[in-house]
């Protein structure tokens, strides 16, 4: 089972009938959950893991049946070893120790700098948006298949033995991949469009070409007010209803600064607020709104619970003595 078979075996357990035009690629697991009536998949499952060397896999019934892919990612072990050694340095762990990456990532000490470059060892070691063009042109050198009932540790290739079944399996993932593969998007790609036909316009953020740098941009936008409009309490619809009115080159603006905002140690900062003021400024290409269109800070919603403005709150403050 997947997060993928959630939705389906909520409406299964419920007896809620599912959304009506959309596709889900999850199954409803409650048949098996409540030891009644029949379990059907309509698809097999499978796993996509292109950093390391099982691409994917997929697994349909007691049959699992593994892809190896025909390219290698650029490694950045040297980069994740220095940060180790680092982080170490810090803690005061022994940089020699075994289990280095384990020791320096649970250990319990904490500071600003070894928070700082924690972050960037999980960064360097999640995926990387620079390989999506190798994986994109990439594809598979061999495949594997095992039979979970008798080898449940998938020791044993048994893709010769049983040829037909790996053939059949076989064109299930490459069709599955290929789908995953056209859908997904190249960044890169668009970045890299974008920077040609940027050379010759100006920057859409107060007219001006990016030669301001993200931190630069960061710290205006952390300074500007929170938009009229938006509460604590009604995030994810105000986020939802904004989003709908950026442009694909917004959207990927708003990614790149919301990468660089979640990579910076801002302690203390309401995360949800500058998610909002990066949307707000993305989505106004960086013009400052009038002040009747904000909100002060008074105004704003704190983990949802409003502060009224002093004169607001100093009539509540009469009103409970009745």
């Amino acid at each position: 089972s997947g997060s993928v078979d959630l939705l389906p075996t909520i409406c299964g357990l419920t007896g809620i009938d599912k959304p009506k035009g959309v596709h889900l690629d999850g199954a409803d697991l409650s048949p098996l959950l409540i030891e009644k009536g029949d379990f059907n998949r309509s698809q097999p499952l499978l796993w996509l893991s292109p950093s390391s060397g099982h691409l994917a896999t997929l697994r349909e019934g007691d049959y699992t049946l593994m892809g190896y892919s025909d390219y290698k990612l650029p490694a950045n072990n040297a980069e994740k070893n220095e940060l180790q050694q680092k982080l170490a340095r810090l803690a005061g762990i022994n940089p020699r120790a075994p289990n280095l990456g384990s020791r320096v990532t649970n250990t319990t000490f904490s500071s600003p700098e070894y928070n700082r470059l924690k972050s960037e060892l999980v960064r360097a070691r999640t995926f990387q948006e620079a390989w999506i063009p190798t994986i994109k042109a990439g594809g598979f050198s061999r495949f594997a298949l095992y039979d979970l009932e008798t080898d449940p540790q998938q020791k044993k290739d048994i893709s010769k033995q049983r040829p037909k079944v790996t053939e059949r399996l076989k064109k299930e993932l490459l069709a599955l991949y290929k789908d995953i593969m056209a859908d997904a998007p190249d960044w890169s790609a668009q970045t890299g469009a974008e920077n040609k036909q940027g050379k010759a316009k100006q920057n859409p953020e107060k007219g001006q070409r990016f030669q301001s740098s993200s931190q630069d941009i960061l710290k205006k936008i952390s300074q500007r007010p929170i938009p009229r409009g938006y509460r604590g309490s009604n995030h994810q619809s105000y986020v939802d209803e904004r989003m709908k009115k950026l442009s694909p080159k917004q959207r990927t603006r708003l990614g790149e600064l919301w990468k660089k905002a979640s990579t910076e140690q801002n302690e203390g900062v309401n995360k949800g607020q500058l998610f909002v003021k990066i949307l707000d400024y993305v989505q106004s290409s960086g013009k400052q709104q009038k002040s009747e269109d904000t909100l002060t800070r008074n105004d704003t919603f704190a983990d949802s619970n409003y502060q009224f403005p002093r004169e607001q709150k100093a009539f509540l403050e009469k009103t409970k003595r009745y």
